[in-house]
């Protein structure tokens, strides 16, 4: 699970309860929602909306050009 912490940073939970920084790529612009779903974790920025996998990290999927959230849905999910 990814949770939203001190000035914007993303981090994950373990089981252990402990918060691990999640490195964030040059074009992710903030956090708005996360939903659990495969492959991984989404997450809702600023203009678009990004994937967390274990093991892979986090990448922007894509961006939305008016400057919204984009949600994932079908096959995507």
């Amino acid at each position: 699970m990814l949770i939203g912490y001190e000035d914007g940073r993303l981090a994950l939970l373990n089981s252990s309860r402990s918060l691990t920084p999640v490195a964030s790529p040059p074009d992710f612009s903030g956090a708005g929602y996360s939903l659990v779903a495969q492959p991984g974790v989404w997450i809702g920025t600023d203009n678009g909306i990004a994937l967390y996998m274990k093991g892979v990290g986090m990448r922007v999927m894509a961006t939305s050009p008016g400057g919204g959230t984009l949600f994932p849905s079908g096959a995507c999910r």
